[in-house]
């Protein structure tokens, strides 16, 4: 079986969903609920992914923006839950039998996959959450506009999402260092 990054057999529907729903999740910040809840109709490939009021925590629809990665393993995804089920209501993420895919096999998969390599540490989904907003801000993104994707209301929460160690810090100051940028 062929592997891709992280451990998923990309060769399966079940390791290529759940390769793509991971990636989604650390591409986009969404909370794994939100994705699970997604639609065809919910994609604009062109722009962005429309999280309804309906299927977020604050109850609050946002626009959630995406990479062309994530686009591409979307539109793949597609092609084969097709194949699979026409009758699916429009939901992406599926089981083999065509039913929703519940949070907690896809948890599961996540801990077993963590396992497979070798992170001795209890690893949850909501920590893909916490990884996209640390690496969000540390390849130069704002606050502010993490804010908006994450969908809260106050920064103050964004805070509470990342935490640098002191490595994140040091290595944040050799590349942005005042005095190092004057030449």
């Amino acid at each position: 079986m062929k592997k891709s990054r992280g451990g998923f057999e990309k060769s399966t529907f079940v390791g290529f969903r759940d390769y793509c729903l991971f990636t989604l999740l650390l591409d986009t910040g969404m909370r794994v609920s939100g994705a699970l809840s997604l639609t065809l109709s919910d994609i604009d490939f062109q722009t962005n992914i429309t999280l309804a009021a309906k299927n977020t925590k604050s109850s609050r629809g946002r626009y959630v923006p995406f990479s062309a990665n994530s686009n591409k393993n979307l539109r793949e995804l597609i092609l084969e839950v097709n194949e699979m089920d026409e009758s699916r209501q429009g939901l992406l993420f599926l089981t083999v039998y065509g039913n929703p895919l519940p949070k907690n096999v896809f948890r599961k998969r996540v801990k077993k996959v963590a396992q497979m390599n070798g992170i001795k540490k209890n690893v949850t989904v909501y920590m893909i959450r916490h990884t996209f907003a640390k690496m969000y801000l540390m390849n130069g993104g704002d606050m502010f506009s993490l804010q908006k994707i994450l969908g809260h209301s106050k920064i103050d929460m964004v805070r509470k999402y990342v935490q640098f160690t002191t490595e994140d810090i040091s290595n944040n100051h050799r590349i942005f260092s005042p005095l190092d940028s004057i030449r």
